[in-house]
């Protein structure tokens, strides 16, 4: 049987920092079909292969004394308009992980009445997204 890798070991690293107080990350990938469709077609619609886009985004708990990337630095990325690195790995030697240029996105913070504050971020990579395995 494969082993089955625990969501809490993956993370989302901007620059090389850990997204601090995070719960959860999730890794997009999309392919955008083009319109290949003609008269000569029977009515069937056709596409041919397009654009390849990938985003990430993370929820998480805001901490404004953790370590790595906090809420405040991640509103500080769109204020300024920053590129950064994004990486998603384990840390785990010979896992896969994956990495690219991108921009945040989006981010907001959830402080409902007596529950922890939270947060939410996206980034929209810019460019390719690679692979690799960690060493």
């Amino acid at each position: 049987m494969a082993t089955v890798i625990n969501g809490k070991n993956f993370l989302l690293y901007v620059d090389g920092e850990a997204v601090a107080g995070s719960k959860s990350c999730k890794l997009t990938l999309n392919h955008d079909e083009r319109d290949t469709f003609t008269k000569d077609d029977s009515g069937w619609q056709t596409n041919a292969e397009g654009k390849r886009s990938w985003e990430v985004s993370v929820d998480g708990l805001v901490a404004f004394d953790a370590s790595g990337y906090e809420f405040d630095e991640l509103m500080d990325l769109v204020v300024n308009r920053t590129q950064v690195q994004l990486k998603m790995m384990t840390g785990t030697s010979g896992d896969s992980y994956w990495y690219g240029e991108g921009y945040i996105k989006s981010v907001d913070m959830d402080a409902a009445n007596q529950e922890s504050v939270a947060y939410s971020a996206s980034f929209v990579g810019t460019g390719v997204l690679t692979k690799a395995a960690h060493t």
